[in-house]
Order: structure tokens, then C-alpha cells, then sequence
């Protein structure tokens, strides 16, 4: 119960540039990117540093005349660790989605059991590949996922807490193109990671490389 409580708080309450969202499946916020490439102002927080961001979202988006970007953060916090969440979208003109990144606070589990919540279609077999520190994280050629320490088990009744971490392209890319997109959303992963457990405040290591 107490988790539902937290999920749907989450679900229901984003921060944005210090104002409040209540979400409910409405238009995406933020600006519009002109011009056919990734504006560096408007790189989602939550991707961290935004200049090797929009690099590596320019090497793997398809070209088009705009971009749309959403984002929002969502704190539920009656103890240090109770409820974190993050969402970047990027859309192109048409509202088509192009780019998917989440961030969420959860009871710590075994990385092959939180993978197997998130996996869905987006790991084929024959693309799939362990990444990052003692290889918490899986990729393919069009989505990367890790799981990243963050408080101690004294923290939150529910017991130690992780930050989930996904990234998606949701129209994937060319076969040709998978290796090259597996490192990018490998890349925008572990920035991701790095960010959200400066901002959520973890207390534990999260064992990370270095940007």
C-alpha cells in the first residue's frame, strides 16, 4: 500500500524549473528546439552536463526540423529516500517520440530481477550486452538500462534503496547503425545515473565511472 501511495504520488506531481505540474497524460512542457539539431539550452537537467548530452542525442536522433522537450521531476519525501523520480521526453514536430529517459527511486533487488520490469521489447536477444560497474546495466541498440546504489536500508522502512535508470529510442535505428546506438544510449545512461544520484541525495557509493 505504502508503495502504491509513493508510485502515485510520483506519477501525479512534477517540478519544473521550480514551478508544479499535475500531469495526467497532458502535452509535453518546455520549449521548442528550431533548426535540425539539439539545442544545448535545451538539454533535460536530467541528462547532466548538456553539452556531450546534446552531442550524443545529435549522432543518434533522426534529422528534423524541431524538437519538443519535456521534463519534470518528482520528490516524494517523508523520509530522505521515500520517493524519486525523473522524465526526459524528446518529441520531433509531429509529436512523434524520438527519445525516452526515467530515473526512479526503488527497493534495491538483483539487477536481473529489476531487469526483467523494464526489459520489454526494446533488448532483443541477439543485441543484448552487460555495461557499467559490475555490470548493472544492459543495452542494446536502441535502449540502455542500469540500476545504481543509493541509501542504506536505515533510510526507508521499505528496506535499501536504487535508482532505476532507462533510456530509450522508441523507433529504434538501423541495423547497421545498433553498435553506434549502443554506446550512445550507454553514454546518456550512466550521465543520467551520475545526475540523479547527485540530485536525489544518495548517500550510498553509486560506483559510476567518472564523466
Amino acid at each position: 500500500m505504502r508503495k502504491n501511495a509513493i508510485a502515485a504520488a510520483t506519477a501525479a506531481v512534477l517540478v519544473v524549473g521550480g514551478a508544479v505540474y499535475y500531469a495526467a497524460g497532458g502535452p509535453p512542457f518546455g520549449g521548442d528546439g528550431e533548426g535540425g539539431g539539439i539545442a544545448v539550452d535545451r538539454v533535460c537537467a536530467q541528462l547532466g552536463p548538456a553539452e556531450p548530452a546534446a552531442r550524443t542525442l545529435d549522432g543518434i536522433l533522426p534529422a528534423t526540423g524541431t524538437y519538443r522537450f519535456s521534463a519534470g521531476t518528482a520528490e516524494r519525501r517523508v523520509k530522505k529516500s521515500d520517493g524519486y523520480a525523473t522524465a526526459c521526453r524528446i518529441l520531433d514536430g509531429d509529436r512523434n517520440m524520438l527519445f525516452v529517459a526515467h530515473t526512479e527511486m526503488l527497493a534495491t533487488e538483483p539487477v536481473a530481477g529489476w531487469f526483467s520490469t523494464v526489459r520489454a521489447r526494446d533488448y532483443p536477444d541477439r543485441q543484448l550486452r552487460g555495461f557499467g560497474p559490475g555490470n548493472s546495466g544492459r543495452s542494446s541498440g536502441r535502449a540502455a538500462a542500469i540500476l545504481v546504489p543509493c541509501a542504506p536500508g536505515a533510510q526507508s522502512p521499505e528496506g535499501p534503496r536504487s535508482l532505476g535508470v532507462t533510456v530509450r529510442l522508441p523507433s529504434g535505428v538501423r541495423e547497421r547503425d545498433v553498435e553506434r546506438a549502443r554506446t550512445a544510449v550507454q553514454e546518456l545512461a550512466l550521465a543520467a545515473a551520475r545526475q540523479s544520484h547527485r540530485d536525489a541525495g544518495c548517500d550510498l557509493p553509486s560506483g559510476l565511472p567518472a564523466a
